[in-house]
């Protein structure tokens, strides 16, 4: 399982193309940055942007949860041998 990964902010011609994934557009940059760099889970606090719009994780492609969420798929990743 990789390890916690920081990436930088897309540049606007990445974003462009996820226009409308996401309704609110400032959490633009951070939806594309996390699909560009593949990642196994977006962890947020941002639940009326992210999590309560089930829209988003269909349209981007990506597991978007809480930080209790994530621990919890960690969890089951770990006792199940792997993602």
């Amino acid at each position: 399982m990789p390890g916690l990964q920081v990436v930088r902010n897309p540049l606007p011609a990445q974003v462009e193309p996820y226009r409308g994934v996401i309704l609110h557009e400032p959490d633009l940059p951070i939806l594309v940055a996390a699909v560009l760099a593949a990642v196994d889970y977006l962890v947020t606090h941002n639940r009326r942007h992210f999590i309560d719009d089930p829209r988003v994780a269909e349209r981007s492609g990506l597991r978007i949860g809480s930080p209790g969420a994530a621990l919890a798929w960690v969890r089951d990743q770990l006792t199940a041998g792997g993602p």
